[in-house]
């Protein structure tokens, strides 16, 4: 715990380099900001040449590699950024603009839909909305180590015993999920003002209870909230929501099943073919994804330089991670607690079976709460994308909390997805409050606002997939050689 907070204090105060675009921004503001037009803007849309708009200025972030978000600048490169910026940004940040301002651009009025929105957001923070309860965090965070030390008793109660090492791999599994929800509001910088707060319950919660990067899953879920439930323009240009990108096994879009139908090999054909019976069975096995996609990620800076594009998801440019060390050291710390577990209390076959029952329900339980939110809405082509308050309506669902509050505490308060999208900063315990006047506005403005029991939401999710899966199916049929 020193090293990490050693090195997570010297990176603060640390110099950090902020990647070419930089230079390029700090010449063109030594000749003074330039009036650009938006279309000027649009053609610097690659992330070795990335422009966009913030508030009327026009902000070069070409290359950047450090930006503590993640690689979810380049996703609105060449656009209009100033909603995004707004929602994921806290007020400090408007001041670091300025060192990359290469001109101004004429604004644009926004609609009276988005003008509401930002109004509501004004009067949430006056109403203290953003400000988290700590009494309320403190509590979660014992909730998830309480889970996680009832896991360890039982397992410490009865060693090499297959009841209770089923019943520690349950129990190992609610307490990832838990601590995913939590990390979730940490890492969105809901709980602390200062947001090392949050990097370093971020880290803690992450790296060593899940045994997820930080940085992976950082910029990973911040391009989902950039542009949810939007196709990659082209293969491999990652400028499309990854939380989608589930070819060759699922097709969530016409244009997903029309990519599978054309696959020449003819296994996403198949896949896609059979994709409601393969769902569950999948998303059992998500967790076991992210975990290797993680250590993959977090070991990125130590392979060659050829390798690093694969480890990160590929994309021209690499980002850095904040926290190498302290990345690296939570993730084997994290393995090291489970081989001592492994080897106190249980013969290896029994630790095996804890590991993969562990890994197998948790990811089941964290897939269905994320499809359940965007997976069946609708999906849009670059072209066709809306604005973005619009845009987080029409690709999220929102689920019905019952009367037990079981909905909102399996989903870590992301059944309110629609008002988390609007407002990614609000604490989860505000969400409630902001929904009925979100889906008052909404009805005001025509504007779909969805939301369903969790059963019937995940039953929509599965008639999606049923839909999407005829036209392959048809081709089948209309073209037996295939």
């Amino acid at each position: 715990v020193g090293v990490v907070l050693c090195h997570l204090l010297w990176l603060k105060g640390g110099l950090r380099t902020m990647g070419r675009g930089r230079d390029s921004a700090t010449s063109r503001k030594a000749q003074g900001p330039t009036f650009l037009s938006r279309e000027e803007v649009a053609k610097h849309n690659t992330m070795g040449d990335a422009w966009v708009i913030v508030d009327g200025r026009v902000i070069d972030v070409s290359d950047w590699a450090e930006h503590p978000g993640g690689r979810v600048v380049f996703t609105v490169a060449g656009q209009d950024a100033t909603d995004v910026f707004r929602g994921f940004h806290s007020p400090a940040a408007w001041e670091h603009l300025a060192t990359r301002q290469i001109g101004t651009v004429a604004p644009v009025e926004p609609s009276a839909f988005d003008k509401e929105v930002l109004e509501l957001r004004k009067e949430f923070r006056k109403n203290g909305w953003f400000n988290a309860s700590p009494f309320y965090y403190t509590y979660k965070t014992a909730e998830v180590l309480g889970i996680a030390a009832a896991g360890v008793f039982v397992l410490h109660s009865f060693p090499h015993n297959w009841f209770a090492v089923i019943g520690a791999a349950l129990l190992l599994a609610t307490a990832w999920q838990q601590a995913g929800w939590l990390s979730h509001d940490f890492m969105h910088h809901q709980v602390f003002e200062n947001r090392l707060g949050g990097d370093i319950m971020g880290l803690f919660l992450g790296n060593f209870i899940q045994g997820f990067s930080v940085d992976w899953w950082k910029n990973k879920h911040n391009t989902h909230h950039s542009i949810p439930n939007l196709h990659e323009s082209e293969d491999d240009l990652h400028d499309g929501d990854p939380d989608i990108d589930t070819l060759p096994f699922l097709a969530w879009s016409t244009t997903m099943a029309d990519k599978a139908r054309r696959d020449p090999s003819g296994w996403s054909a198949f896949f896609v073919r059979n994709q409601q019976m393969i769902f569950f069975p999948l998303l059992s096995f998500a967790r076991l994804t992210w975990a290797q996609q993680s250590i993959a990620y977090a070991l990125a800076p130590l392979l060659p330089e050829t390798a690093r594009g694969g480890a990160w998801g590929g994309g021209r440019v690499a980002p850095s991670l904040r926290y190498p060390v302290a990345e690296l050291v939570g993730l084997a710390a994290h393995y090291t607690v489970l081989l001592v577990l492994a080897y106190l209390y249980m013969t290896p076959i029994q630790a095996i079976a804890y590991f993969l029952t562990a890994q197998m329900v948790c990811g089941l339980m964290l897939a269905v709460s994320f499809v359940v939110g965007h997976n069946g809405m609708e999906c849009f082509d670059k072209a066709d994308k809306p604005g973005f308050f619009e845009l987080q309506l029409r690709a999220t669902r929102n689920v019905t909390d019952d009367c037990i509050g079981f909905a909102g505490w399996f989903t870590g308060g992301l059944h309110l997805q629609v008002e988390h999208h609007l407002f990614p900063t609000m604490p989860r315990h505000h969400l409630a409050k902001a929904a009925p006047i979100v889906e008052a506005l909404c009805k005001k403005h025509g504007v779909r606002y969805h939301s369903q029991p969790l059963l019937v939401g995940v039953w929509e999710v599965l008639e999606c997939l049923d839909v999407m899966a005829q036209p392959v199916i048809r081709a089948l049929h209309e073209f037996p050689a295939m």
